[in-house]
């Protein structure tokens, strides 16, 4: 026992219980009482000892454990974190390399787009400048052509008008009528060709100008009253009593009712040919209502869609059977809408056709002096009598007619002739002249040439008027001529009183 106390181990316990014992034999119930409690208590110690070593155990163990499962999570965790983020970087990586596809792709796709718009646009120029080259030899064409052409045309017409004033027999005078015709009519195709060529570029320019409308209508049927009364029809108009002066491009009203006009007598056999105005004021504007009647083959209402197209008339032997290049109607439409306005036809096969046209004109504060066509001419040739002309020109029969023409229409006029511009501005040295009629094209020294030489002479000769007289008659040969110093321009053939009022203009003005 001395020995077992020393440990306190389950031994003491055991101890106790066997001296229990041994007392209980020797029949010492006190002390084997005594040493029964002690196996009891030391069992309890025992017990506490072993339930605290246990719960010690167990807490350690559960430590541990926790310690374990903490581990575990931390290496879950710190796994997932590192899956989560390998997940992500390959997300990225996944997204980088979808990006970088379809950045490739959209690169791809934009290289190719831009190699095809390259490619298209490589086309539209070539097309462009094709077309601009097209354009170009087109308008020399035209230039070429109306030169070529106009040319001759102003010795034919020239002279025939002067043969047929030189009082020829009855049976000459019907071969020059019929030459005049044909001249006239020749000279209409080429003017078409010309004027639907310029409209279609856009190079017609509307003036604004003041002139009265009752005597634009007048002077028209002035001009046509001869082409009339060749086929025995009668030109009659309709217009207000009173004067009306408008702000406007006169030439080019000029040549709508020309057109129509011209036309009506073409397809009228017999009857008359009526002009008419009306006029209705909106504010500043005065809108005027033109319509040109006639009483000829009249046309089918399903064929009056078609006759303002270019090159197309009414009936496919129309052209056979009255001529021109189906362009008149044409052109008045174009230069009646370059105006803002609108044009229509009303007809009855066999009866007739009406051509209305309106246009918006602003109205003018001041009258336009304008004179009658009748004494108008009479009054400039007055004016220009014994006038000396300095005739620029280097095809003979070109000057035949300018002489002719000039002696019957002005009295005591001297024209002098220079083959070419060099000869002209020699000439300008030595002698005094009133005006130039200065041809374009000539061998040696041009017409521009010329100009530019006479401009610079000294004094008052430096500032004579000079008319260029071409047959060059395209918008962008007049610019040239403006551009070289000359005052004025006249087309070949010219028509002579209206080189007489464009000379009569410049002498007034440099006076």
């Amino acid at each position: 026992m001395k020995v077992a106390e020393q440990t306190y181990n389950k031994e003491v316990s055991d101890n106790y219980k066997i001296l229990s014992k041994s007392y209980e034999g020797l029949g010492d119930y006190k002390n084997a009482l005594k040493h029964y409690r002690l196996h009891v208590q030391a069992e309890d110690t025992l017990a506490v000892w072993r339930n605290s070593s246990e719960a010690t155990r167990l807490e350690l163990e559960n430590q541990f454990t926790q310690q374990q499962l903490k581990s575990d999570l931390d290496f879950q965790t710190q796994l997932n974190k590192q899956k989560s983020t390998r997940n992500w970087i390959l997300f990225l990586g996944i997204s980088a390399l979808l990006l970088a596809l379809g950045l490739y792709s959209r690169l791809r796709f934009t290289s190719k787009t831009q190699k095809i718009l390259q490619h298209k646009n490589e086309i539209i120029e070539a097309e462009k400048q094709k077309a601009e080259a097209s354009e170009r030899a087109k308008h020399q064409f035209l230039a070429n052509m109306s030169h070529e052409i106009r040319t001759p045309m102003n010795a034919i017409k020239g002279m025939t008008d002067i043969l047929i004033r030189r009082n020829p027999n009855e049976d000459q005078k019907e071969y020059l009528d019929g030459i005049k015709q044909s001249s006239d009519s020749l000279l209409v195709i080429i003017n078409d060709i010309l004027d639907i060529s310029k409209i279609e570029a856009g190079k017609v320019e509307l003036e604004q100008e003041t002139f009265s409308v009752n005597e634009m209508v007048h002077n028209v049927h002035t001009i046509m009253h001869f082409k009339a009364e060749e086929k025995g029809l009668e030109l009659i108009n309709d217009i207000p009593s009173e004067n009306q002066y408008v702000q406007g491009d006169a030439n080019r009203l000029r040549q709508i009712l020309i057109n129509l006009i011209g036309n009506a007598i073409k397809f009228t056999e017999k009857g008359l040919i009526t002009t008419s105005v009306k006029s209705e004021q909106a504010g500043d504007i005065l809108n005027l209502h033109f319509t040109v009647s006639d009483t000829g083959i009249g046309i089918d209402e399903d064929r009056m869609g078609k006759i303002f197209e270019s090159f197309e008339q009414a009936y496919s032997d129309t052209t056979r059977k009255f001529g021109g290049t189906g362009l008149g109607l044409s052109i008045s439409k174009k230069l009646v809408e370059l105006h803002s306005g609108k044009i229509w036809v009303e007809s009855e096969k066999g009866i007739g056709s009406q051509f209305h046209f309106i246009i918006p004109y602003a109205k003018a504060e001041t009258k336009a002096n304008v004179l009658p066509a009748e004494n108008s001419i009479t009054i400039i040739t007055e004016a220009l009598k014994g006038m000396r002309i300095l005739l620029v020109e280097d095809n003979t029969f070109n000057v035949v007619v300018a002489n002719e023409e000039l002696e019957d229409a002005i009295e005591g006029v001297h024209v002098e002739v220079a083959e070419n511009g060099m000869i002209a501005v020699e000439k300008m040295k030595s002698s005094s002249f009133d005006v130039i009629l200065m041809d374009v094209q000539m061998p040696v020294m041009n017409g521009f040439e010329a100009t530019q030489a006479i401009r610079n002479l000294e004094g008052e000769k430096a500032n004579i008027p000079i008319i260029a007289m071409t047959a060059n008659v395209l918008k962008e040969e007049v610019d040239l001529c403006y551009q070289a110093g000359m005052n004025d321009f006249i087309g070949k053939p010219f028509d002579t009183e209206e080189l007489l009022q464009k000379i009569h203009n410049l002498i007034n003005n440099k006076s």
